[in-house]
């Protein structure tokens, strides 16, 4: 009796516990994942430089709850923000960019959601420009995230560069983004819902 005691607490022991190695992959399945998401990002952003994609464009305006759809370059006033949004030939979500308004118009971001086919977000990149060197010289920053189905960053490029490609200083010349959502969703229902759009 009390071996089949034992038996049991240990079956309950094993149903309840935790592997100790969840959510830990090999750094060769790292490889293989951002591999496999680099070349659909890469498949998107051409698909997108060849306008062969079915792409909307909405505007964010200033006091109203939902977005606006642009149609024949009729932006709004009060234009917050621009999302362009874009979709294969199923119809599915695959790609949404958000940039801000730039009242000056010496800076410019834009941050960019690669979903999969179950709307999740695989990639998200972040694209600046702005007048921070001197004698108005441009910098630009780029970073680059790569996510696992479990939404889990497994790795990050960046990049810091002038005009001519040359690396700057990170310390120096990083970029800040006050008040601009910069947020990575996780998938495409929470980004639809942030910026209230209807699809």
């Amino acid at each position: 009796m009390r071996t089949l005691y034992l038996l049991i607490l240990l079956s309950l022991f094993a149903c309840n516990a935790t592997p100790a190695n969840k959510g830990i992959r090999s750094p060769s399945v790292i490889s293989q994942i951002v591999e496999k998401s680099k070349q659909y990002k890469s498949s998107i952003d051409t698909t997108l430089s060849r306008n062969e994609g079915s792409v909307q464009l909405f505007a964010k305006v200033t006091g109203q709850d939902t977005l606006v759809l642009v149609e024949d370059g009729e932006w709004p006033d009060d234009t917050e923000y621009s999302i362009n949004m874009m979709r294969d030939t199923s119809g599915n979500i695959i790609r949404i960019s958000s940039t801000p308004v730039s009242q000056t118009g010496d800076w410019n971001v834009e941050c960019i959601h690669y979903f999969n086919q179950q709307g999740n977000t695989v990639v998200y990149e972040k694209r600046a420009g702005a007048f921070v060197l001197p004698n108005d010289g441009l910098a630009f920053e780029t970073i680059t995230d790569y996510f696992d189905t479990d939404f889990i960053a497994i790795k990050r490029n960046y990049d810091l560069l002038d005009k001519n490609d040359n690396p700057l200083d990170r310390k120096t010349y990083a970029f800040t983004y006050n008040n601009i959502d910069t947020v990575a969703y996780s998938n495409l229902a929470q980004f639809l819902k942030a910026f209230r759009v209807n699809q």
